[in-house]
């Protein structure tokens, strides 16, 4: 037992040559299959999950300026620009709401848009 050699984590990678023998050593997969087996399918859910939690910042980050004064000028639509306008008349008409009810509708889309997303291609959930 003694002459035994522990367990190489990168075993597969690096084989040791046999000295004895005189074949030549086993080429490994090409570095495209190993990159596309291995790194692929672990960054996809990732980068998937913060792209679609990207979207909602963006959308929140620009109603927040436009409900602030300093986003777009005023004939372009802002749901922020929208909100700010429908504050001071809120009382008297309610369905002046909906634009705030959309931007949350919207932004909570794409959250569970990318929750599920995460869940569909994660390759840890499936196990």
């Amino acid at each position: 037992m003694a002459d035994r050699v522990p367990y190489r984590a990168c075993e597969h990678a690096f084989p040791r040559r046999n000295v004895n023998s005189r074949k030549p050593p086993a080429r490994s997969a090409p570095e495209a299959d190993a990159s596309c087996s291995a790194f692929l399918p672990n960054t996809v859910a990732p980068i998937v999950v913060a792209a679609t939690l990207g979207i909602p910042l963006a959308i929140l980050a620009e109603a927040g300026i436009s409900f602030l004064g300093l986003g777009v000028i005023p004939p372009m639509p802002s749901w922020g620009l929208m909100i700010s306008e429908s504050i001071p008349s809120m009382r008297a008409h309610p369905h002046m709401l909906l634009p705030a009810v959309v931007l949350s509708l919207t932004v909570l889309a794409f959250n569970f848009l990318g929750d599920g997303l995460r869940d569909a291609l994660d390759p840890w959930m499936k196990r």
